[in-house]
């Protein structure tokens, strides 16, 4: 696993220093490991006011995140070894403040990638259910889920363009 995933742009800053206010929050979301947990960060373009979002339980990860279009939302993925990996989303404010606990967003099963619809209360994800990779939506709220793609031994990277109708994803092996 990474050790640093990067949602945008990583940029090292002092922790803990104060956020400015943008509408949305701050554009830059990476999760880095810390000691035995993972922690979830928001920074500006700039790299100032660098906010602590969300640390996970010990000996748990957070293997992918995305940032929802305009920002105030953040799915992302925790998982840690011998549990089954959890689809979370947390919502902040314009600071970067978390409002509340992460949601718990059930309906689809492994999840691997997540990736915000353009303008929708929309996901796009890899999960992976009895064994078989699968590309699907489901609403942030939990409910909708749908499968788009199945059939491969690998289904991964799932991404929306940004019409908001297309999507791309790998597939391998290529038949």
């Amino acid at each position: 696993m990474r050790d640093i995933l990067l949602a945008a742009l990583l940029v090292t800053t002092a922790a803990g220093s104060a956020q400015a206010q943008v509408a949305g929050g701050p554009a830059i979301a990476y999760a880095k490991v810390e000691g035995t947990a993972a922690s979830i960060y928001l920074t500006s373009e700039t790299g100032s006011g660098t906010v602590k979002l969300y640390t996970t339980p010990s000996k748990m990860t957070v293997t992918t995140l995305d940032i929802k279009p305009g920002g105030g939302e953040l799915a992302f993925v925790e998982r840690g070894k011998g549990f089954a990996p959890v689809l979370k989303i947390i919502r902040y404010d314009d600071h970067g403040v978390r409002l509340g606990q992460p949601q718990i967003v059930t309906g689809a099963c492994s999840v691997d990638n997540v990736d915000y619809h353009p303008t929708e209360p929309l996901l796009l994800v890899n999960d992976i259910c009895n064994q078989n990779p699968r590309v699907a939506t489901i609403n942030t709220d939990g409910s909708s889920y749908t499968v788009l793609v199945t059939g491969s031994p690998f289904l991964g990277d799932a991404r929306w363009l940004k019409d908001g109708i297309s999507y791309v994803y790998v597939r391998a092996p290529v038949d």
